[in-house]
């Protein structure tokens, strides 16, 4: 996850959060150094903290987005 959290030049982020439990869940979306697709899920705490909720492999409407931000 920190992997993609720090790949400005990989990563594209959703354009809206997810609400849940009401608080902001945002989603990015990158390539690790290893060359795995990886979906963030995360929650701002701070403007410098950000807590990671989950991440995991995209599925493949997730990778077929992101490889058109590309």
């Amino acid at each position: 996850a920190e992997q993609v959290l720090v790949s400005i030049d990989q990563l594209y982020a959703g354009d809206t959060p997810d609400m849940v439990n009401g608080e902001e869940r945002w989603k990015v979306y990158g390539v690790t150094n290893d060359g795995r697709f990886l979906t963030v899920v995360f929650t701002v705490i701070t403007e410098t903290y950000l807590r990671v909720v989950t991440a995991y492999d995209m599925d493949a409407a997730e990778r077929h987005e992101f490889l058109k931000q590309e």
